[in-house]
């Protein structure tokens, strides 16, 4: 990955202070992880641009960060009267994000397969465990026809999937983490980029998000594509015939060629001047959207008492009180908190009046009679 600025190159040890102690010229420096990944970061004597290498793509994430947001700091009290910038005008690097949204998706077709086969073993072991225990309450003996060896069997195969699967979920674990790590290395190069804004980013965040969670029921690849799909139906929508696009179910794909698809035509639209903008848009940053709840008085019907009626209906209880706030079982709703659907000639009574004395005039004639006569 290389990341253009408009600033002639400093020295790394100044970004990377923690790093001062190593001998060098400032103009290299060398990360490893824990794990193993190593990322190099070289800065260029010639022109405006640092250079990000690795063998993996998901080991960038860290690195690109931590230097945008660095050099960004640096500059931020520089006397240059020319902002700060920084871009990136390489081709985005899709088959490296594709390659990890692949090898995440393998690992969850594997899990399904998975809980098939224990679900098919568990109907098998629960249908020996029915045959042998047929044979022991019958009271003439019978052969058991080695059932109790196939049971033994079933019984350690479920087991070794067992085993399987708790593996699988460590491998899908890492191939999550992969592939959070490679979405944040995207959406960081698109920002660059596309140059986008705040609110823009904010929208891209929450539609290809880096939150990776997945369960049984819902994945990744479907909630990303749906979020993609309904991008594409909107505000990057060509004409009328993308906006008819009906959103894909959320359920398990086949395969991933339609989420890739709609990846590289999202990118398509924004390089080409797409706006992510939308007429209410309210976005987290952490990449999930905000809820916004209004005032419920704002809703009310007209006649419904507002909250300040309420609160001042209460804070008259409470001075009428003498200090006493035992509830008062025998008090009356007056009709000002009252809706308009319950003001009648019962308005003073604490609940909406029946139709008749025994509460069925509205049943039918033979269900009342029936009631009637059951609870006689």
């Amino acid at each position: 990955i290389t990341i253009d600025t408009n600033r002639n190159p400093i020295n790394l040890y100044d970004i990377f202070p923690e790093y001062s102690d190593s001998k060098g010229p400032g103009n290299a420096l060398g990360f490893q992880y824990y794990n193993g990944p190593k990322v190099t970061l070289l800065a260029s004597k010639t022109s405006q641009r640092y250079r990000l290498q690795s063998d993996n793509f998901e080991s960038l994430a860290l690195v690109t960060w931590q230097l945008v947001e660095r050099m960004k700091a640096n500059f931020a009290n520089d006397k240059n009267p020319e902002k700060f910038k920084v871009s990136f005008t390489g081709s985005l690097p899709l088959h490296e994000f594709f390659e990890l949204i692949d090898a995440h998706f393998n690992i969850r077709l594997v899990q399904e397969e998975l809980h098939d086969k224990v679900r098919q073993e568990a109907e098998q072991y629960r249908a020996i465990q029915r045959r042998l225990l047929t044979r022991f309450k019958d009271k003439t003996p019978s052969p058991l026809l080695s059932l109790d060896a196939i049971l033994d069997t079933t019984h350690s195969q479920i087991m070794g999937l067992a085993d399987k699967i708790k593996k699988n979920e460590e491998a899908l674990a890492r191939a999550a983490n992969a592939l959070s790590c490679g979405t944040s290395v995207l959406l960081l190069l698109l920002r660059l980029n596309m140059n986008l804004n705040e609110s823009e980013f904010h929208i891209l965040e929450a539609t290809l998000s880096p939150i990776v969670i997945d369960s049984r029921d819902q994945g990744w690849e479907e909630l990303t594509d749906a979020a993609i799909t309904h991008l594409l139906r909107s505000c990057l929508a060509k004409s009328a015939k993308d906006q008819a696009v009906n959103l894909p179910p959320l359920k398990l794909p086949s395969d991933t060629q339609k989420l890739k698809k709609h990846i590289a035509m999202m990118c398509d639209r924004l390089s080409k001047g797409g706006k992510l903008a939308f007429e209410n848009a309210n976005v987290a940053i952490n990449g999930l959207p905000d809820v916004v709840v209004s005032d419920p008085s704002e809703r009310l019907p007209d006649g419904y008492p507002s909250k300040s009626v309420i609160q001042n209906d209460s804070s008259l209880a409470m001075n009428n009180s003498n200090g006493n706030h035992d509830i008062q079982t025998n008090s009356t709703v007056s009709s000002k908190s009252l809706p308009p659907m319950y003001e009648s000639e019962h308005r003073d009574s604490v609940l909406p009046p029946l139709s008749t004395s025994n509460g069925l005039g509205n049943l039918d004639p033979r269900l009342a009679s029936a009631l009637q006569s059951s609870e006689s």
